[in-house]
């Protein structure tokens, strides 16, 4: 494993991602990360030996398992890690699991929405609580789609809702000069 195919799985360790985000001209801002740089017959067979090696997996059309080629349709044609690719991810990348912090508001009605914090350490929850008797102890808990810790706090509440758009964030991000490939 090189430094892109690093790169590529780390595109994908907190989301599913269509391929065709790939090559969208925004890319940057959408991933929070560099561009690769590969053409898409490079980019499909880095892929494609990622996949051989069970790192990734793909699937056509949100659900369906499948072996790609270069003639499906990128706009359908998603990849994610693997519980393997995820142990990898997390050898490679070395994650501090105790300061992760998943937090959303989704709205439920024009003026309400539900706001919920998840972390390891209750004082990453409280940061964002303004009741912190609403904290509750959680067992096993799912911070990322191949990820689950044994234990955590969250806060889940309704609250008046002001903002146009669902508010999602996961607080920590991964310096690639931390990364020994």
């Amino acid at each position: 494993m090189d430094k892109t195919d690093a790169q590529l799985i780390n595109y994908v360790f907190e989301f599913h991602r269509e391929v065709s985000d790939m090559f969208r001209e925004n890319f940057e801002s959408l991933t929070n990360e560099t561009y690769h740089h590969l053409q898409k017959s490079e980019l499909f067979d880095r892929l494609s030996v990622l996949c051989k090696q069970g790192i990734i997996e793909f699937r056509y059309q949100r659900n369906t398992l499948v072996v790609p080629d270069n003639g499906m349709d990128l706009n359908h044609l998603r990849y994610n890690l693997t519980e393997y690719g995820g142990n990898l991810w997390e050898e490679l990348f070395k994650p501090d699991w105790s300061l992760f912090a998943d937090y959303y508001e989704t709205p439920v009605s024009d003026d309400r929405a539900i706001v919920v914090c998840r972390a390891m350490r209750r004082a990453e929850v409280e940061r964002v609580c303004d009741q912190p008797e609403k904290i509750i102890a959680i067992n096993r808990w799912t911070p990322l789609y191949w990820k689950s810790l044994d234990s955590g706090y969250l806060y889940y509440d309704l609250i008046a809702w002001e903002n146009p758009e669902p508010v999602f964030d996961r607080k920590w991000r991964i310096s690639w000069d931390e990364i020994q490939i």
